[in-house]
């Protein structure tokens, strides 16, 4: 099969001045007579999504060119919405004109001819729903004798629901319902719910609620957690394949309440100057591309920090145990190795599988302490003390050195909101950064810098960050 998107980019740029009929899209992508049934549904496809439009003489366009623009719609409390376009000023859509559109469907709409608007400001009408952003709804639940009905917040019409598939929800429950029907210009939207939140007066509800109505949830599928219950913990004879650095006084050092301790430091002086070591988990041990985790974890893309919460990318048996370099555990890494010289400039890295076994589980708060001269600590960490100085040290001449380079250093400050048992918000203060942050801060970008400069230099695609 031909690179579709690149098919599509160039009929595009083509029907920029011209119009064709499908025939004549077929000698243009120079496409194949004996796959014209499978090619017209390819065309009829980029035309239900809004990429192309058919006209009534039966030959095909631009949607831009007939007066449509195509966009996700943004709609808010009241009975109408917006349509974003990048780089463009919005356009109004009023109630009326909605036409089934719900928050964060994108759309093709058509452009009114006669602005009503105050400010004289473009106004549409959705003409066709090109992709629905979700089929499930976070409403409120209100109970007639024989059916209910749900508002949600960012939708123009109620949904209703028949006494079947209620749930058991009562009137004032916060809800999830599942679209089956969209309506039209009669009939409302229609679904069931499949979920009952809890009372919308609830801090934890109100939380919940905001993830299902984003898309985000909670916990995996049946079929993702029987997949990494079928997870192999034994990696003996991984052990081979991999530079063996368990003898090293390897440390994490992360927050007091962390739980997927992903990354660890080592660091020794040398002749030259210092040699840091930065191992991160190898998660890409235990998922193998295309499975169902590593579909779930491509489409969470990250796990989500709340106030009271963490929805993680991984299940916890990955993130907080196969994959969370405990201490005085052997695990599987990938590290990431760097010679400095006594200034701080680079002057040779190694990439590597490796297998690490953490001495201890810092925090940034013992670490702080420990530079602040603590003795308690000094004594109880007395096996790596010495290196700890040696961290603080090259810290430093690595800062410094970016900031001969030119390296602005915002500092600006992280916000911690403080719950109290209730979930209610207690008090709001600025996150202590001390040195141990800082110096995880400064190991971290310098190992992403001389990965960036592999990749560079390697021709290799990649995201720079």
């Amino acid at each position: 099969m031909k690179n579709l998107e690149k098919e599509l980019k160039y009929l595009r740029q083509v029907l920029e001045e011209y119009e064709f009929t499908f025939q004549e899209i077929l000698q243009l992508l120079d496409w194949s007579q004996k796959k014209r049934k499978l090619y017209k549904q390819i065309v009829n496809s980029w035309e239900e999504d809004g990429e192309i439009y058919l006209k009534r003489n039966g030959k095909y366009t631009l949607p831009e060119k007939e007066g449509f623009l195509r966009g996700e719609i943004s709609i808010g409390n009241g009975n109408f919405g917006f349509l974003d376009i990048p780089g463009e000023k919005s356009v109004f859509i009023p109630g009326n004109y909605l036409n089934t559109a719900m928050n964060g469907d994108t759309v093709l709409i058509r452009i009114l001819k006669d602005s009503k608007s105050p400010d004289k400001s473009r106004e549409g009408e959705v003409y066709k729903i090109v992709k629905r952003d979700r089929d499930i709804i976070v409403g409120v639940f209100e109970k007639s004798m024989n059916f209910g009905f749900v508002r949600p917040k960012n939708a123009p019409r109620d949904i209703y629901i028949s006494k079947k598939k209620t749930k058991g929800a009562q009137t004032g429950d916060l809800v999830a319902v599942k679209i089956y029907f969209w309506g039209d210009s009669e009939k409302k939207p229609e679904g069931e719910v499949i979920s009952i939140i809890g009372n919308p007066q609830d801090t934890e509800t109100l939380i919940s609620a905001l993830l299902i109505d984003n898309g985000i949830q909670e916990k995996f599928s049946s079929e993702v957690i029987k997949e990494v219950d079928r997870i192999e913990e034994d990696f003996s004879e991984e052990l081979e394949n991999r530079k063996d650095l368990r003898h090293l006084n390897i440390v994490t050092i992360d927050g007091a309440d962390a739980k997927d301790l992903d990354d660890a430091v080592y660091v020794e002086k040398t002749d030259l100057g210092y040699k840091l070591y930065v191992s991160i988990a190898d998660v890409s041990y235990y998922i193998k591309e295309g499975t169902e985790l590593d579909t779930e974890a491509l489409k969470r893309g990250n796990s989500i920090y709340l106030v009271d919460r963490v929805i993680p990318m991984l299940p916890r048996k990955l993130s907080n145990n196969l994959c969370s370099l405990n201490p005085h555990e052997d695990k599987l890494t990938f590290t990431v190795e760097i010679d400095f010289d006594a200034r701080g400039k680079v002057i040779g890295n190694d990439f590597y599988k490796s297998v690490i076994k953490s001495k201890y589980r810092m925090t940034y708060t013992d670490v702080n302490k420990i530079f602040e001269g603590d003795e308690e600590l000094i004594e109880k960490y007395s096996a790596v003390h010495k290196m700890f100085t040696e961290m603080l040290e090259l810290s430093h001449i690595i800062r410094n050195t970016k900031k001969r380079r030119g390296s602005i250093d915002f500092e600006l400050p992280e916000i911690k909101v403080v719950l109290d048992e209730n979930k209610l918000v207690k008090k709001i203060e600025v996150r202590e950064r001390g040195e141990a942050e800082k110096l995880i801060e400064d190991f971290m970008v310098a190992a992403n810098e001389v990965v960036a400069e592999k990749l560079f230099w390697e021709e290799i695609p990649a995201i720079y960050r």
